[in-house]
């Protein structure tokens, strides 16, 4: 092999490795094309997790408030808690204050029936015997009355009368005072 022939040998392999390296400079490029691309998607990456740290902290704050309401509530339903104990403790008294007037209703009851029970046995004796035996002192006292004072009818009838007027009154007496008590025992 000659010297021109070496050389075209060497230019031959040369050119080919201009080639190649003209390839490898096009990866280069091509590879530092992707890598600044990749940078690129980093950097996007880089702010979309900035954006997420963000959305967190929002979050976070949101949830801070959440809690902190939730806190509110809690107080709010432990003074609703109380004030239902306490209404509790009231319906409590009250229940008991209802059973001690139902004791004396009860009570005032049992006075009243034994009262209308004697009122009652009263009112028959009245009836059944004194009426009667007053009937009787006065036609008794009446008989006497005509056969001594005859000449004094009109004095008799006016005794009669009065007596009458004696006992009515007497009996409007004892219905006013049976309204009045039976008035104050239901009132």
């Amino acid at each position: 092999m000659t010297d021109s022939q070496k050389l075209d040998l060497i230019l031959s392999r040369l050119d080919r490795m201009d080639e190649r390296f003209d390839q490898v400079d096009e990866q280069f490029r091509k590879v530092d094309e992707r890598f600044h691309k990749v940078d690129e998607r980093f950097d996007q990456v880089d702010e979309q997790f900035r954006k997420v740290d963000e959305r967190f902290d929002q979050v976070d704050e949101q949830f801070r408030k959440v809690d902190e309401q939730f806190r509110k509530v809690d107080e709010q339903f432990r003074k609703v808690d109380e004030q239902f104990r306490k209404v509790d403790e009231q319906f409590r008294k009250v229940d008991e204050q209802f059973r001690k007037v139902d004791e004396q209703f009860r009570k005032v009851e049992e006075r009243l029936d034994k009262l209308e029970k004697e009122v009652s046995d009263l009112k028959l004796t009245i009836e059944n015997e004194i009426r009667v035996n007053i009937k009787r002192v006065a036609e008794g006292h009446l008989d006497l009355s005509r056969n001594l004072h005859e000449a004094l009818k009109i004095d008799n009838e006016k005794e009669m009368m009065a007596l009458r007027i004696n006992s009515l009154e007497n009996e409007v007496r004892r219905l006013k005072e049976r309204r009045v008590r039976l008035h104050h025992y239901k009132g």
